[in-house]
């Protein structure tokens, strides 16, 4: 998905000394075009960074469209039809996702992307309806499938991006190491998409904020609201960072794999808390694709899934809308 950043609360990253069960340890890399942050407490693991670092690598040979010889690469140039084993766990979730959906999620979007100007290649310009139909054709759920290891597609111009659904599965991923190192409380950012774990240094649970989307192309808002998060992961998916204007027009990053355009409704970021971070990443993204109303439809089928949403309401000003489950995480910066 989308960066869209999620801010932790300062006050509660300030290690305690005294006892080696509250110490705060911290590990901060770059990571995906941002960065990996991590803070735990206890006992301190030796050459965790160099561990991170070294999944980052494994991570990005599989997964990552911005590296030729990455797995995902070579399947996007029909070079190979073996998945390895992180690229098997993604399409796995994704296909499950596009099928709940209806075709809302789809990991197979990037021609749409690309045309609209959002890819590594494309550019801002005016688009064709006969363009977006031919596009629209390489999208959607049936134009891949997986069989025995194998990915199958319709038509090799389909390509494969996993960027609304990987940054989670790696914080996913890093919460399964650390808990192999007995580590029970820890707070996991993955360029904004996050998973949280027992309780701080103060023995309190984390505090997450999210941001408030206001159009900001190159920097990191305020927050609008704290949420406590514990043992869940957490995922905000928006269209305030990666938009452009033409004509007049502002056009969105999110693109509709149904329709084949950029969505145009009153969502302007939607956060989902979840059991797990690669499942929020995913629903975020699903939800900002529905719109307001379809989000909250299509959410019900789900359970242990809380929302917030934040929408432009009457004369274009800020509104909130959330479920009851969020409203219970909601605090105050001062706690």
């Amino acid at each position: 998905m989308k960066k869209w950043f999620l801010l932790a609360l300062p006050a509660l990253l300030v290690a305690c000394a005294d006892k080696t069960e509250t110490k705060l340890n911290k590990v901060e890399i770059p990571a995906f075009g941002s960065y990996l942050e991590l803070s735990y407490t206890g006992t301190e693991i030796p050459n965790y960074r160099e561990n991170l670092e070294e999944f980052v690598e494994e991570f990005n040979s599989s997964l990552s469209t911005y590296r030729k010889d990455s797995r995902i690469s070579q399947l996007n140039r029909n070079e190979t039809q073996t998945l390895d084993s992180l690229n098997f766990k993604v399409l796995a979730l994704s296909i499950w996702m596009t099928r709940a959906s209806g075709g809302a999620f789809d990991v197979g979007v990037g021609p749409l992307v690309e045309l609209w100007g959002f890819g590594q290649k494309g550019e801002p310009r005016e688009v064709d309806s006969s363009e977006v139909e031919a596009a629209r054709k390489l999208c959607g759920y049936g134009t891949y499938y997986v069989q025995r290891f194998q990915l199958h597609k319709q038509d090799p111009n389909v390509r494969l991006d996993y960027n609304a659904v990987a940054p989670g599965l790696a914080a996913d991923l890093i919460a399964e190491d650390l808990g192999k190192h007995n580590v029970k409380n820890f707070y996991i950012n993955v360029g904004g998409e996050i998973r949280c774990a027992g309780v701080n240094q103060d023995s309190t649970t984390w505090v997450i904020g999210i941001e408030k989307p206001i159009d900001n192309p190159n920097g990191t808002n305020e927050a609008i609201r704290y949420v406590k998060v514990k043992d869940k992961g957490l995922a905000t998916s928006g269209n305030y960072r990666k938009f452009y204007v033409r004509d007049g027009k502002k056009y969105s990053h999110t693109i509709d794999p149904r329709s084949g355009y950029p969505v145009q409704h009153d969502l302007l970021s939607v956060t989902i808390m979840a059991p797990d971070a690669a499942v929020a990443d995913a629903l975020a993204t699903t939800c900002m694709v529905l719109g307001r109303e379809g989000a909250k439809q299509f959410l019900t089928q789900f359970q242990d899934v809380d929302y917030y949403f934040v929408y432009a309401g009457e004369g274009g000003k800020m509104e909130e809308e959330w479920s009851p489950g969020m409203e219970v995480a909601f605090v105050s910066e001062s706690e």
